[in-house]
């Protein structure tokens, strides 16, 4: 959830698992994200991703896996058709990205 973007305004959407029953505990997680910086790195992440490769984070994200040597897998954790469509994009950004 963090790499995709979904939660850098510090909102939680309506189809978020953290406003299922059960996964309300993920909002205190989300919360600190934002107290940590972690949510303001990911939206220059964001940024760069679009700028650089024309993608989303979680595209970026899943071709920096599978081009690093010390990843033997990449497991993909969709829920929604839509996302496995654009996990799969991530195919295309791995052709684009360097060793550096």
């Amino acid at each position: 959830g963090l790499l995709t973007g979904k939660y850098n305004d510090g909102n939680l959407p309506e189809d978020s698992r953290a406003k299922q029953q059960g996964y309300t505990w993920l909002e205190s997680v989300i919360k600190s994200w934002e107290e940590e910086g972690k949510l303001a790195k990911v939206k220059e992440l964001t940024e760069y991703a679009k700028t650089n490769f024309d993608c989303n984070m979680a595209e970026l994200a899943l071709a920096w896996c599978v081009k690093n040597p010390n990843v033997s897998t990449v497991l993909l954790g969709a829920t929604k058709e839509h996302q496995i469509e654009s996990n799969l994009k991530a195919i295309e950004v791995v052709e684009k990205l360097t060793d550096e």
